[in-house]
This record gives structure tokens, sequence and C-alpha cells, in this order.
């Protein structure tokens, strides 16, 4: 209460709890956000990883469903072709996806180089 002195006695009480509510709940930000939050942690997601080899610039494959319900969203995170040579600059994008039965997803990746393997990291929601 020293940062008001000027308040009056009959807000006095109120005033401390919702500081300390406030110095709580703060608190509690402060040590998620340094224990560095994780999308697995703290998110109803997950990272999956497909790999194949690009077939006329796309590369279509299925992984297993991270989550107990259909998602919401697929996105692309990485796209690391496999055969060692430098990824070079390539406009890619996840074309499509769908469930597929069993708790599996199909996934499209487009804009990749034809013939070349690469692994691609997913988050899906």
């Amino acid at each position: 209460m020293d940062a008001f002195p000027d308040c009056p006695q009959e807000f006095r009480g109120t005033l401390e709890r919702l500081l300390g509510l406030l110095n709580e709940s703060q608190t509690a930000v402060s040590a998620a956000l340094n224990k560095q939050l994780t999308r697995a942690e703290n998110m109803r997601g997950g990272y999956v990883t497909i790999s194949g080899v690009a077939a006329s610039g796309q590369v279509r494959a299925q992984c297993r469903n991270p989550l107990d319900r259909t998602p919401a969203a697929v996105y692309g995170v990485k796209v690391e072709r496999t055969d060692g040579a430098a990824d070079g600059g390539i406009n890619w994008s996840v074309a499509t996806w769908r469930s597929v039965g069993d708790g599996m997803l199909e996934v499209a990746v487009v804009g990749l180089f034809p013939g070349v393997p690469y692994r691609i990291t997913l988050v899906v929601e």
C-alpha cells in the first residue's frame, strides 16, 4: 500500500485484496513464461512429420493424428531435403489435408522440386 498513500481508508482493504490477486496471477504468468511454454505441454495440438519423394512437385503422405478429435487446421512449419543437397529457395505450402479414418491424416504439400526426397514438419491443431 506504500504506492498508494492517498488511498482513502475505506478502500484500502479492497485495494489490498485486488493487489494481492494481481500479484498472484502475474507471478504465475512469469513462472510459466520462464519455464518456456511449449505447444506440446500447453496447447491442444501437436507436431507431426511426413516424408516422401515429391512427385509432380508434391508430397502426399499419411501420418497419425496427434489429437483425440478431427483437427481444425494443419500448418506447415518446416521442409527439409533429405538427399543432402541444399534446401534452396522453395515456395511450398500445405495444399490439402483430411482425416482418413482410424486416427490418420492425409496431407499434401505442394511447391516442391520433383523427384526430391523431403521431410516435412507440420502443426496439427
